[in-house]
């Protein structure tokens, strides 16, 4: 041996007191749920509790629809296939027509909707494509209320319509005769052609159930927030702990 020369070390086992940190992962978090197991069923309980009962003290609102089919007639008075693209642009522009406010005042003024003693529900619309319709929806916490709104302001729109449409042509024929045009009846046979065909394709049924409150829906969200609410503070009041436990 020579002097001066450190002897060779044992070798070290790299392998002995490490940690197999998936399974150790696996411990910490099923620890971390058996230290704070009341707060992980506490909160998700409470808030499921709170949006139950929140949901139930809501008054019930009702919802009830007509759809009316809207066919454009510009190449005669069958509807072709050039005619579907402009129909579908036409429901577009009568959805918005339906809840303008000239047109509502028009509906409250209705003998059906007078005869209402809390007066019409809310009316919105939205459109379908295939075929292009118009679905004019009531809500109301009345469902008779929904029903009669539905139905009132569905009829009157078919008529409104018409009427605009009318109206032009009668503007166009004044215009027309202005300007000293006389084959005014071709001229007008046309314009008739392209008035719009709308019908009524489903009649309004007074609802039996109502879409709001959605309880259910209502009560999962609120368990599901509180659960994540829960795991949060788990997590931070682990944080705060000082208390060594792990090799």
């Amino acid at each position: 041996m020579i002097q001066g020369c450190p002897e060779p070390s044992a070798p070290v086992d790299k392998g002995a007191g490490t940690i197999d940190e998936g399974n150790f992962d696996v411990r910490r978090y099923f620890g971390l749920f058996l230290s704070y197991w009341w707060l992980l069923i506490l909160l998700p309980t409470a808030g499921g509790l709170l949006a139950f009962f929140y949901s139930e003290s809501r008054e019930p609102v009702y919802q009830a629809s007509a759809t009316i089919l809207v066919q454009y007639r510009g190449s005669g008075f069958v509807p072709g296939t050039s005619d579907f693209g402009r129909s579908a642009e036409l429901a577009a522009t009568y959805k918005r027509l339906v809840v303008a406010r000239p047109f509502l005042e028009q509906v409250r003024q209705s003998e059906a909707i007078a005869a209402l003693s809390g007066g019409m529900g809310s009316v919105f619309a939205d459109v379908g494509s295939s075929p292009p319709v118009l679905v004019v929806s009531s809500r109301d916490s009345d469902p008779r209320v929904a029903a009669i709104t539905a139905q009132t302001v569905a009829e009157q729109f078919i008529d409104y319509a018409i009427e605009q449409r009318l109206a032009e042509i009668a503007r166009l024929q004044s215009a027309a005769a202005a300007q000293g045009i006389t084959i005014l009846d071709e001229l007008v046979g046309a314009q008739y052609a392209t008035i719009d065909s709308l019908s009524l394709l489903e009649s309004v049924n007074i609802p039996g159930s109502p879409v709001l409150p959605r309880t259910r829906q209502n009560t999962l969200l609120g368990i599901l927030l509180g659960l994540i609410v829960a795991t949060g503070g788990a997590l931070l009041l682990e944080s705060l702990r000082d208390t060594v436990r792990s090799p």
